[in-house]
């Protein structure tokens, strides 16, 4: 049974208290030269913590070499070979850091930069992207690492409750976030902790998609409180080609013969989302997704939704996950135009860009400035 975190960092404190603090003012042995820093969040070097190294993804067995940081936070050890490895800095009333490495070959020096021994605690929900109803029993599990990458060391697993929820501290850092439930696609995203405030994530994942079909699923934060999806595209392949726009006000469009060629699976008006839609028929032409900041409609010049809303499309289909975009940053506008999606091949362009609604999109069916009312803004 993997051990939890408390479990670990008492194991490393049974070790710190052996270790001799004059470690880093020697030379060490091994043909690789490792250094590092160990700090607070507010940047304070923290003396005396203690930095093991294992070989590989995991903390098992007897370390591959041991340091001590010094009065300015700075440790140093030696490696004998290159390769992957998991360090582990902790210290006495800080939070314990582990993180796996890949140490480069043909290097003999490597410095690490700093560890900040500082946590976040998350308070997670996972939904389904259909129906937004919470999920339990989902498998939330955590990786040391970045770019998706889910063979780095892995933290103790969460399991939801009843209402979809999970929590869990980690260490200031880079992580890759994986969730599993039964009849869901998985999802593998990366997940940076850059602070130690409480944060809550609500995450979405979804059925699998059936061949043919594509489903476009958006997650932000707690503001703005509502963002909408929107879709427009070529309703037929006849001359011509009428478009469709499916929103919180048209959630269905059908062809002649009846068969839904688009539909609003969920939308959300309380924050986090999830904003889903499901696109079951394509015609030539393009399709256009874009968000509006609803919450924000009648504001010039915000920014909620480019620096508070954190928000995150993610695309399905039939093979699973196929992309995952965020939005820009430091941009004025409550409308993102994310994506162009090729009819005839579903092939999809990143747009990214974000202006105001008032300036006139170039879909002429897209004029958020004359949507209806809802009669539940979620302002």
């Amino acid at each position: 049974m993997k051990r939890s975190i408390l479990t670990m960092l008492f194991a490393v404190s049974v070790f710190y208290t052996g270790c001799k603090k004059d470690e880093t003012t020697s030379s060490p042995t091994g043909s690789v030269t490792v250094s590092g820093i160990a700090r607070t969040f507010g940047g304070q070097p923290i003396a005396n913590a203690s930095v093991q190294f294992f070989s590989g993804n995991a903390v098992a067995g007897t370390p591959a070499a041991t340091a001590t940081s010094n009065a300015s936070g700075e440790w140093q050890l030696g490696l004998n070979a290159s390769g992957r490895y998991t360090y582990v800095v902790a210290a006495a009333s800080f939070p314990t850091a582990i993180v796996t490495v890949n140490i480069p070959t043909g290097q003999t020096t490597v410095n690490l930069g700093v560890t900040t021994l500082a946590s976040q605690t998350i308070q997670g929900i996972v939904n389904d992207a259909q129906t937004g109803a919470p999920i339990a029993n989902a498998v939330v599990r955590f990786f040391s690492g970045a770019n998706n990458d889910t063979s780095g060391y892995r933290f103790a697993d969460r399991i939801t409750n009843s209402a979809g929820a999970w929590t869990s501290s980690f260490t200031i850092g880079s992580y890759v976030g994986a969730i599993y439930a039964a009849n869901r696609v998985p999802l593998v995203t990366n997940v940076p902790v850059t602070d130690t405030t409480t944060r809550q994530v609500t995450t979405t994942i979804t059925q699998p998609v059936p061949l043919g079909q594509m489903r476009i699923v958006l997650n932000w934060g707690r503001v703005p409180s509502d963002l909408d999806s929107h879709l427009t595209g070529d309703s037929t392949s006849a001359s011509g080609r009428p478009r469709y726009h499916v929103y919180y006000a048209n959630e269905m469009v059908r062809a002649a013969n009846g068969d839904t060629i688009a539909f609003l699976d969920h939308d959300d008006v309380t924050a986090f989302g999830p904003e889903t839609i499901t696109i079951f028929r394509f015609f030539p032409g393009t399709l256009r997704y874009k968000i509006h900041d609803y919450s924000n409609r009648n504001t010039v010049g915000s920014h909620y939704m480019s620096d508070s809303s954190t928000a995150i499309a993610r695309v399905y289909t039939s093979a699973g996950l196929i992309r995952e975009d965020r939005i820009r940053t430091g941009v004025a506008g409550n409308q993102w135009y994310a994506y162009d999606i090729n009819g005839a091949t579903q092939q999809i362009t990143l747009v990214n860009s974000i202006r105001d609604s008032v300036s006139n999109p170039a879909d002429p069916s897209f004029r958020p400035t004359a949507l209806p009312p809802k009669a539940v803004s979620g302002k």
